[in-house]
C-alpha cells in the first residue's frame, strides 16, 4: 500500500538509498589512488665545469689525433729508419746555432793548445803569426780564439715554460712514434748522452793540464830567451781563455735555464753524422673542446646523455740535412661516448 499524500514509498526509498551508494563508491576508491597531477616528476642536474669524464675523453682524443700525426711524420719522412727529435720550442735556430758556436769554439782552443804544446818554438807562432812585431798587450787578445765572442756577446739563454697542452701533444707524439720503432727523443725529457761536444770538451780540458805542466817546465829554465818568455806568456793567456770560455758556457743564465753546453749538447742529435736521417719536429697543442646533451626521461626510464670531445694538434716537420721542412699540418682527433647514466657506455672516435 502506499503512503500518504507528501510521502515516498518502501521502493523509493531504497532507489534513493542506492543512488547515495553510487556516488561515495567513486570518492572510497579515490582516497586509495594517488594523484598524479600533483606528484613531482624530479629533475636531473648535471654541475660541474667539465663535461662527464671529460679528462678521459680529452685523452683518447688526444692519442688519436697523435697517431695520425705521427703517420703524417713517417710518410714524410719515407719510413722509420731515421732518428726524430720532438720539440714545442719555436726557435730552433736560436739554440742549433748555439751548438756551432760551442763546437767551433772548443775547436778552436783545441788547436791552439796543440799548437803551443808542439815541441818546435816556430809552431807557438802558427796561429798568431803577428806576436813577434807586437806587445804583450796585444798578444793577450791574440791569444783568445775569435770564438769567444760568445762571451762579448753576453747572451741571456732562458728556457720558458711550455704551455701543458704543447707538453701533453708532445708526448703523445713521442708515444706514438716509438710505438712505430722511430728512434725518437724529445727535446726536454731526455739524458745527456756523449758525443762530439763530450770528446771536444774533453780534449780541451786535457790540453788544459798540459799547458799547464809545460808552463811549469818553461818556467824553471833560468836564462833570458825572450821567445822563452814569449811562449810563457802566450801559454798562461791560452789557460785564461780556455777557463773563461768553458766557465761562461757551463753557467746557467741568470734567469735559471740550461747552460750554453747542455743547449749545444741537446742539438747535438741533429748534426750526427752517424745517423743518415735525421729530423726535427715542431708539434704544438691548440685547445680542445667537449660538449654534453643530456636527455632527462621520466619516470623509471633512464636519462641518457651524449658527449663530444675534440682535441687538435699542429705539427712541423724539418729535415736536418738541409733545414727544408719535410712535412707540417694541423690535425684533429673527436671521442664521442653516448649512454644510460647508471647504465653501459659506448665510445666512438673519429679524425
Amino acid at each position: 500500500m502506499s503512503g500518504g499524500r507528501g510521502g515516498t514509498t518502501k521502493e523509493e526509498g531504497e532507489a534513493a538509498k542506492a543512488r547515495d551508494a553510487s556516488v561515495a563508491q567513486p570518492t572510497q576508491f579515490a582516497q586509495l589512488v594517488p594523484d598524479l597531477s600533483k606528484v613531482d616528476t624530479g629533475t636531473l642536474t648535471v654541475s660541474g665545469d667539465q663535461a662527464i669524464g671529460g679528462s678521459a675523453l680529452a685523452l683518447r682524443a688526444l692519442a688519436k689525433v697523435a697517431a695520425e700525426v705521427a703517420d703524417n711524420i713517417l710518410a714524410a719522412a719515407k719510413g722509420p729508419d731515421c732518428t726524430i727529435l720532438v720539440t714545442s720550442e719555436l726557435d730552433l735556430a736560436t739554440s742549433d746555432a748555439l751548438f756551432l758556436e760551442v763546437r767551433d769554439g772548443l775547436s778552436e782552443l783545441e788547436a791552439a793548445a796543440e799548437a803551443l804544446l808542439a815541441q818546435e818554438p816556430a809552431a807557438a807562432e802558427s796561429p798568431f803569426e803577428v806576436l813577434p812585431v807586437i806587445g804583450a798587450a796585444a798578444a793577450l787578445s791574440a791569444a783568445i780564439p775569435s770564438a769567444l765572442s760568445l762571451l762579448a756577446a753576453r747572451r741571456s739563454i732562458t728556457t720558458y715554460a711550455i704551455n701543458p697542452d704543447d707538453t701533453s701533444a708532445a708526448i703523445a707524439v713521442c708515444g706514438a712514434l716509438a710505438g712505430k720503432g722511430v728512434t725518437v727523443l724529445h727535446d726536454q725529457f731526455r739524458v745527456l748522452t756523449e758525443g762530439e761536444i763530450h770528446g771536444r770538451l774533453d780534449r780541451v780540458q786535457a790540453n788544459k793540464q798540459a799547458l799547464i805542466r809545460r808552463q811549469i817546465e818553461l818556467s824553471k829554465v833560468n836564462d833570458e830567451d825572450p821567445d822563452r818568455k814569449l811562449r810563457i806568456e802566450l801559454i798562461a793567456n791560452l789557460i785564461t781563455a780556455i777557463e773563461s770560455y768553458l766557465t761562461a758556457i757551463s753557467s746557467a743564465s741568470s734567469a735559471g735555464g740550461r747552460s750554453a753546453l747542455t743547449n749545444a749538447i741537446l742539438r747535438e742529435v741533429l748534426h750526427d753524422a752517424g745517423s743518415a736521417r735525421r729530423f726535427a719536429v715542431l708539434v704544438k697543442g691548440y685547445g680542445g673542446s667537449s660538449a654534453q646533451l643530456v636527455n632527462d626521461r621520466p619516470f623509471w626510464f633512464k636519462d641518457v646523455f651524449c658527449i663530444v670531445t675534440s682535441m687538435g694538434i699542429t705539427f712541423l716537420l724539418v729535415d736536418a740535412a738541409n733545414g727544408q721542412i719535410a712535412a707540417g699540418g694541423s690535425r684533429s682527433g673527436t671521442v664521442s661516448v653516448t649512454g644510460k647514466i647508471g647504465g653501459n657506455l659506448e665510445f666512438k672516435s673519429s679524425i
